[in-house]
């Protein structure tokens, strides 16, 4: 009788054990976000447990500057299937007559940057690029 009541008291531990092991599995699988992060158009994908979106980044060593394009808040939280966009900053330069200008920028015209840095055009200016134009990394636009 005795041995009846270890061996069913072992089963029942080894039920619990089993039980408490699969809760754990699954509280941390539920804990574990997947996170797709696209940076100047290249997609990678991670896996997280961090909870908001400036831990996770400084988590997987992607910096952000101040003068960098992310689609959402660094303190926003982070939830599973986050999509990230970031668009890192390229620098620029405005050379008005002697002055040169470094202007950081993700995706800006010619006429972005000069309001940017307060530049306004007299009608005597003469620039190299049209207003329009798309600056690329390292353009420089002359004002003469």
């Amino acid at each position: 009788m005795k041995k009846i009541k270890s061996y069913y008291i072992l089963i029942i531990v080894a039920i619990l054990f089993g039980g408490f092991v699969l809760l754990g599995a699954s509280t941390a699988k539920a804990l574990v976000k997947e996170v797709q992060v696209t940076i100047d158009g290249k997609t990678y994908f991670y896996s997280t447990i961090q909870e908001r979106v400036e831990d996770f980044l400084k988590e997987k060593g992607i910096n952000i500057t101040n003068d960098d394009y992310i689609n959402i808040p660094l303190t926003a939280p982070l939830k599973n299937q986050t999509q990230i966009i970031i668009k890192k900053a390229y620098e620029v330069f405005v050379f008005d007559n002697d002055k040169k200008t470094s202007v950081m920028v993700t995706f800006a015209t010619v006429d972005d940057v000069l309001k940017k840095i307060n530049v306004k055009l007299n009608k005597d200016d003469k620039i190299n690029f049209p207003l329009s134009y798309v600056l690329k990394p390292g353009d420089a636009i002359k004002i003469t």
